[in-house]
């Protein structure tokens, strides 16, 4: 499968292709059933296009959008790689409070309305509900209004933190996660102080986009696609 694939560099990101049919219908057969946005459309048609060129005997039936429980499954560890955010905020002393106030969230924002009109507001208010937070409308006044996911409670954290161990991630992303574990765990400690919070920037100061240094380990554990063949 490797041989038949072609990654490039795209301004900042790489991209990974694959065009040969044995290709796409391997990446058919990993995700037919497994879809739960609007995009399941786009899969619909590409399967069409496959039944179109396949024989009457091999014919690919669409399988409905999943709706087993998200915590069952890997599915939001995978959109969480695409899409979310692990966000720290750290507020030094001022007026309001004596003490550094630090957050840990994780931050989802999808367009409301997808490329084919229908909207995005369902799986959000899944995601949104499995976590104990809620679905913010943001942008409302420009021409593209987003659905915002938040996790701003401890017990929110807890759940998404529970899910994360055993559908773990493996990209960039995964190291961002450590990141943020520290310092949520250091928040569980209680010790508001100056070390405290000088320890928060350090790390804050290299997660996501100032990331320099990268662990791969994790990698060791991923997923056998060879047995799905």
């Amino acid at each position: 499968m490797v041989s038949q694939s072609n990654i490039y560099l795209n301004k900042n990101a790489y991209v990974l292709s694959f065009s040969s049919k044995e290709c796409i219908i391997f990446i058919v057969s990993l995700i037919n059933g497994k879809m739960r946005t609007p995009k399941i459309n786009a899969l619909y048609g590409l399967i069409d296009w496959l039944n179109n060129k396949k024989s009457q005997n091999s014919i690919i039936h669409k399988l409905p959008q999943n709706s087993e429980p998200l915590g069952s499954n890997s599915w939001l560890s995978g959109f969480i790689e695409g899409d979310a955010h692990f966000s720290v905020r750290a507020t030094l002393p001022n007026k309001k409070i004596n003490y550094p106030k630090v957050e840990c969230r994780i931050e989802l924002v999808q367009r409301q309305i997808y490329h084919n009109g229908l909207s995005n507001y369902n799986f959000m208010a899944d995601i949104a509900t499995f976590l104990d937070c809620s679905v913010k409308e943001i942008r409302t006044s420009s021409n593209h209004p987003q659905f915002r996911i938040r996790t701003i409670s401890l017990k929110s954290n807890e759940i998404l933190i529970n899910y994360l161990e055993k559908y773990p991630l493996f990209s960039k992303k995964y190291l961002d996660y450590k990141d943020w574990l520290k310092i949520l765990e250091f928040k569980k400690l209680g010790k508001y102080d100056q070390g405290f919070l000088d320890k928060v920037i350090t790390i804050k100061n290299n997660m996501n986009n100032k990331r320099t240094f990268f662990v791969w380990d994790h990698l060791q554990g991923f997923y056998n696609l060879e047995n799905k063949i």
